[in-house]
């Protein structure tokens, strides 16, 4: 299949494209950017606005339930109206996901910020070392703490999209497999052979899951995760026709 370099690269006509990297619970910088694209939007030509976040609404920031409860109620907005909303899977809710199902085997995500996310949903760990009965009450209790809104949102996620020359996914892809044919952990986790790959894909891949301090800008790739919830920049890559812009909250 032939490959694309980023120079070539181009979303339909008449399609406007925001894609936001990781939030990891910082409402307040999804809240100011989203003014932004907002009012970018407006002054726009294109018929057809997309907005798209690229995975991890969950932990390490403070306010989790918030973040959850914006993107899940954006679509019945006014201003929802006037965008198509992709929200993309991270492997944080990833493991979120697994610890509902496996907690005794599963504490992975109790080591990569969890705290935050069971405490926006009233929970917490008391022990530095919990015991094995401990994670399977947190699970049960988390659960609950969920129901069908928070549940339904997490459990629908998708792992991809495609738009024009563009393959949005958290991670990455592995370069050794066709952008169509890739392994769900890949797209969740994948860092330095990705990262690390020159190699020209059939598609320019956007990604989250690894921090830069600026957008990361490749002839193969476009990395936006500019660590959110540590750094207070959060950053929105805009694609229309063959034009790649940046607004960031700082």
């Amino acid at each position: 299949m032939k490959s694309i370099n980023l120079s070539d690269a181009a979303v339909p006509p008449g399609v406007r494209l925001y894609v936001v990297g990781d939030l990891h619970g910082r409402h307040d910088l999804l809240l100011a950017l989203f003014a932004k694209i907002e009012a970018e939007a407006a002054a726009a030509p294109e018929t057809q606005q997309e907005l798209i976040f690229l995975g991890d609404y969950i932990d390490r920031g403070l306010h989790v339930r918030q973040t959850l409860d914006w993107l899940i109620a954006f679509p019945q907005t006014a201003a929802g109206k006037n965008f198509r909303l992709t929200c993309l899977k991270g492997n944080h809710e990833a493991l979120l996901l697994k610890f509902l199902t496996h907690p005794e085997t599963d504490q992975i995500w109790l080591e990569n910020g969890a705290h935050e996310t069971l405490m926006a949903f009233g929970l917490r760990i008391s022990s530095l070392q919990p015991k094995p009965e401990t994670f399977q009450h947190l699970s049960q209790q988390l659960k609950l703490k969920l129901a069908d809104k928070y549940l339904t949102f997490l459990s629908r996620l998708p792992l991809a999209r495609t738009v024009g020359d563009y393959f949005f996914t958290h991670a990455g892809i592995d370069p050794d497999r066709p952008v169509g044919r890739q392994k769900p952990a890949d797209l969740l986790w994948i860092r330095d052979k990705f990262l690390q790959s020159d190699r020209q894909y059939e598609k320019i891949i956007v990604h989250g899951h690894s921090i830069t301090p600026l957008p990361d800008v490749r002839p193969n790739r476009i990395g936006i995760d500019t660590g959110a919830y540590a750094t207070g920049r959060l950053t929105c890559l805009v694609l229309h026709g063959n034009q790649r812009e940046f607004l960031h909250i700082l």
